[in-house]
C-alpha cells in the first residue's frame, strides 16, 4: 500500500502551496501555506487543476475568516450579529385572501382571456364538448354479421392459410368481425 502523498507529488503540491500563499498578504503567508496544506491532507487533490482551486480557496476562506475577526475586534459583536440576522430573518407572510375574493379574481382572469381571442375560444369549447360527447356516447352499432356466402369465403380464405389482417383488407372488415364470421359458419356447419 503506498502513502499518500507520493514524494513527487508532495513536491508538487508544496510548489502549488508556496505560489498561492505567496499572493496572499505578508502577514498571513505562513497561515496560508499551513491552511492549504491542511485542505491537501483533508481533501486529496487528483489532479492538478483541483489542487489549485483547493489552493487558492484555503487562501480565500483563512481571509474571509481573519476579516471578520478584525471585524468583530473593532466594531463589537452587534454588527456582525445584525448582519447574519438580517440573512437569517424569515420574510413575513403575506395576508392570505379571502377564498371568495380569490374567486372572483380567478373568474376575471378567466373572463379576460376568453375575451381576449373569442373565437379561439369558442373553437376550444366546441372541441372539448364534442371530445366529451365522443367519450361518453354509446358505441356505434356492431355490424350484423351473418352474411352465409361471405361467411363461406372468409372460412375458406382461412383454412387455406390466409391471415386474419389480409381479409379484412379484402372485406374491409375488423379482425373482430371476421372471427365471428368465422364462428357462425361452425355453427351452421355444426362442427
Amino acid at each position: 500500500m503506498t502513502s499518500w502523498p507520493t514524494p513527487e507529488w508532495a513536491e508538487e503540491l508544496s510548489c502549488i502551496a508556496k505560489v498561492v500563499a505567496a499572493t496572499a498578504d505578508l502577514d498571513f503567508r505562513d497561515d496560508a501555506y499551513q491552511e492549504i496544506w491542511i485542505k491537501f491532507l483533508r481533501y486529496p487533490p487528483g489532479t492538478k487543476s483541483y489542487a489549485w482551486k483547493a489552493a487558492y480557496s484555503a487562501r480565500n476562506s483563512l481571509w474571509k475568516r481573519e476579516k471578520r475577526w478584525i471585524r468583530l475586534r473593532d466594531e463589537g459583536p452587534e454588527v456582525c450579529n445584525g448582519e447574519y440576522m438580517a440573512k437569517v430573518r424569515v420574510p413575513r407572510p403575506r395576508p392570505s385572501m379571502p377564498l371568495e375574493e380569490k374567486r372572483r379574481r380567478n373568474r376575471a382572469t378567466c373572463r379576460r382571456l376568453y375575451y381576449a381571442d373569442i373565437e379561439r375560444s369558442r373553437a376550444r369549447v366546441r372541441a372539448r364538448v364534442r371530445a366529451h360527447r365522443l367519450k361518453h356516447s354509446a358505441p356505434p352499432p356492431r355490424e350484423e354479421i351473418n352474411h352465409p356466402q361471405r361467411n363461406k369465403e372468409i372460412a375458406a380464405l382461412r383454412k387455406n392459410g390466409m391471415r386474419v389482417g389480409d381479409i379484412g383488407k379484402r372485406y374491409g372488415l375488423n379482425d373482430v368481425s371476421i372471427y365471428a364470421a368465422l364462428a357462425i359458419n361452425r355453427i351452421a356447419v355444426g362442427v
